[in-house]
């Protein structure tokens, strides 16, 4: 009759790491028969009954007592586990003639306490993480009540211990054969995560990372009740990740969280955000990366460079400013043998940018793709190429106007082109620049404001002459209100050869255009944020004589105003408003944009038509609302509600790196489409970045809950979503309150570059 203990047997289907001696008496599929003993781990007798049985045959099973041998049993794999040893699948060991020896991993000892006077019972859950990684069913589950002692199989597990309404109290437990464990549980609020610090290729875990936990802007506990400003992010929780890679964190009471993981071994990696229902865990993974190298050689007009500068920027930025206002990634030096060697680079597709010490414009820039543990080399010639000539007004030389020459095609961005050289006509109209690599170049002429409407795209292999016309006539003009007061913030639109422009003012609303031919009529419109839409003025140029200067009169819009609030009733300060119509033709551009005050509140165009308004920030998940026209709304406050947010994190797998890395996403929730600069706003508003990383991955933070399909930016547009078009669609997803969703695509894609956009087959 078995013994009965005071603890509390648990049986769990897990293969352990018993001692076990190679198999050496016979071989597989013998009759052998042997009487069976057993000892432990340490190589003693085990002292309580056990249960044998034929592995996978359960109407096999008897139990063997202590200090009692075993019938004669034919030898086979297999499994016993007793109280306080096992569960062991193996074969036994032949030790003598009849006789055979099974080594039986003893358990180890849990015992669970608290201090809560009112807490009777909890659940303890024993999880598994080497063997169900999302950690969705337990291993061991067991009601527990106070100092009672738990054994279980030895392991690597994440402990719950859960009391309702409350934090999951996390721990985690690495039970060696006879170890005991005692654990104090701690009443929490909120909700708790396990981070799981895995490498990006393979998914082995990675010990020893620092990881560091923060709020998201504006998404922290009710701020203090004397201000309405959002929180700045802070830190909740640091730690380092266990040998299994393993980090856990309870009582969380922010609706999101962010992480990132640090690593000597490693890119420093994030989770953009994470959370779970209150009273609740769930799994998170932290993906790191070992990263590329690129290896660059440098020549200087045949030459090698050794004081060359190799920097690497985000394609995107490839415009005017490209350097100085956006620092680069990497950079560094070319060695004696003018080579440049940059390390621990994220994948993905870079500008990589050359230069030499002796001039800022001594430079030439060009794509470079980095792969995970693989070393890109790359070869750039610098090589000085002048290029002079003088611009026209008429038949006269034009002084101070800006000739740029911008270097065409190198990147299949959306941002095609790079500043390569740039100067200032003299008193004679005559201009001189640099290029430091030979390709196609568009150059343009200037002014402070506009461009002068003469572009030239010319092919430079050696020394040029490029001379640039454009018509003694300009039209000047200014922008101001029905005041009379300059509007410098104005945003003037110039329509002429079928060619449209926009001009700045400067600050007295002034502004000054050059044209391209002698005899032509264009159109000028203004607009401004507050005010309506200037009507469009034709003006015929005439080359005989200068046009009139143009005033340009806007007139204020007439307001509604509106209010943000939280989902707890609070006012919501610093969430972008976008108005847009609610026409679908016109869903192209924003009617109006304005952030919410200290108070919440903010100005609405009082427009007569029905308006669509996008708002979102920190604090305020991403949402939509539609407004009525103004004679069926009236004159009252609009109120806007932020809903709880909800997460998404998308993670596109391509060999492409053009169509992994870099890309944007597009969302429609329900029937509407989101407009792409809201999206990128909202993101950049919370500080996370509005493309995919190097490693195909973006999160979507802090959108209302709903559901939403999800595009590839680079497959389809805005304008083919508001047209029904599904063109690389990546997936469906429905976004609950509170919760965090990850969706992984897998792209297997011809990639055709038809008018419709590109084409994708792809595996979710």
């Amino acid at each position: 009759m078995r013994t009965q203990r005071a603890s509390v047997v648990l049986k769990a289907i897990i293969t352990t790491a018993a001692i076990i001696v190679p198999w050496a008496a016979t071989a597989e599929g013998t009759d052998l028969e042997c009487s069976l003993q057993l000892s432990d781990d340490r190589g003693q007798v085990v002292d309580e009954n056990v249960t044998i049985c034929r592995d996978k045959e359960p109407d096999s099973c008897f139990d063997l007592l202590p200090g009692q041998s075993s019938p004669m049993i034919e030898v086979g794999v297999l499994r016993a586990e007793g109280d306080g040893h096992g569960p062991t699948v193996a074969k036994p060991e032949v030790v003598g003639e009849g006789t055979c020896r099974l080594s039986v991993t003893r358990k180890a000892t849990v015992q669970i306490s608290w201090s809560n006077e009112d807490v009777e019972r909890l659940t303890a859950s024993f999880y598994l993480p080497s063997e169900d990684p999302e950690m969705l069913r337990p291993a061991i589950r067991v009601s527990a009540v106070k100092k009672q002692r738990i054994r279980v199989p030895v392991g690597a597990y994440v402990l719950s211990l859960a009391e309702r309404g409350w934090a999951p109290d996390l721990r985690i437990l690495d039970a060696s054969p006879g170890s005991i464990h005692e654990f104090n549980y701690q009443r929490a609020d909120g909700w708790s995560a396990v981070l799981r610090t895995i490498t990006g290729q393979g998914s082995h875990p990675v010990p020893d990372a620092d990881l560091e936990i923060l709020t998201l802007p504006g998404f922290d506990e009710t701020p203090p009740t004397d201000t309405a400003l959002p929180t700045p992010p802070r830190t909740l929780f640091k730690a380092e990740s266990s040998s299994h890679g393993l980090t856990v964190v309870s009582g969380l009471t922010v609706p999101v969280a962010t992480a990132s993981a640090r690593h000597e071994m490693y890119l420093d990696a994030e989770i953009p955000a994470f959370s779970s229902d209150w009273g609740t865990f769930r799994v998170f993974n932290v993906r790191l990366h070992r990263g590329g190298s690129a290896t660059i050689k440098v020549l200087r007009e045949g030459q090698e460079a050794t004081e060359a500068l190799c920097e690497l920027a985000s394609p995107e930025i490839m415009r005017e400013p490209p350097w100085g206002l956006h620092p680069p990634l990497h950079e560094g030096k070319a060695d004696q043998k003018g080579v440049c060697r940059l390390t621990k680079v994220s994948a993905g597709i870079y500008a990589l940018k050359v230069s030499l010490p002796e001039s800022k414009d001594a430079f030439t820039v060009q794509p470079i793709e980095i792969r995970d543990e693989e070393d890109s080399e790359a070869t750039v010639e610098l090589w000085p190429l002048v290029v002079s000539g003088r611009v026209y007004k008429g038949d006269e030389g034009a002084a101070g106007y800006e000739v740029r020459f911008e270097r065409q095609g190198p990147f299949e961005v959306p941002a095609p082109a790079y500043l390569a050289g740039l100067a200032t006509t003299d008193e004679d109209g005559f201009y001189e620049v640099v290029l430091w690599a030979a390709g196609e170049y568009l150059g343009q002429v200037s002014t402070e404001s506009s461009t002068a409407g003469n572009f030239k795209l010319v092919e430079i292999a050696t020394d040029e002459t490029v001379y640039f016309r454009i018509a003694k006539a300009e039209l000047e003009g200014q922008v101001v209100d029905e005041a009379g007061a300059a509007i410098p913030e104005a945003r003037i639109s110039v329509r002429s050869a079928g060619l449209q422009r926009g001009v700045l003012p400067d600050q007295e609303g002034r502004f000054r255009v050059s044209f391209r031919n002698e005899n032509d009529t264009i159109e000028v419109n203004a607009n401004a944020d507050g005010y309506y839409k200037a009507e469009s003025q034709s003006i015929s140029i005439d080359k005989d004589q200068q046009p009139e200067p143009v005033l340009i009169v806007l007139r204020k819009r007439q307001t509604q105003q509106g209010f943000v609030l939280l989902p707890s009733g609070r006012v919501a300060s610093g969430v972008a408003v976008s108005v847009h119509r609610f026409n679908p033709d016109q869903y192209a551009y924003a009617l109006e944009r304005s952030i919410t005050g200290e108070d919440g509140s903010f100005d609405l165009p009082h427009e007569a038509e029905r308006l669509r308004l996008f708002f979102g920030g920190p604090g305020c998940a991403l949402g939509n609302y539609d407004l009525p026209a103004a004679s069926e709304r009236g004159e009252e406050p609009i109120e806007l509600r932020c809903e709880p947010p909800s997460h998404l994190i998308v993670r596109i797998e391509s060999d492409d790196a053009d169509l992994r890395s870099g890309s944007s996403i597009l969302l429609r929730r329900g029937d509407v489409v989101i407009p792409p600069i809201v999206l990128a706003e909202h993101l950049s508003s919370l500080g996370l970045p509005t493309t995919t990383d190097g490693q195909g991955k973006i999160g979507l933070v802090a959108l209302a809950p709903g559901s939403y399909e999800v595009y590839h930016g680079q497959g389809t547009s805005y304008r083919n979503l508001l047209d029904g078009y599904e063109a690389a669609k990546l997936s469906e997803v429905s976004l609950a309150m509170s919760s965090t969703v990850e969706i992984e695509v897998s792209l297997g894609f011809s990639l055709d570059r038809l008018d419709s956009g590109l084409f994708f087959d792809y595996d979710q």
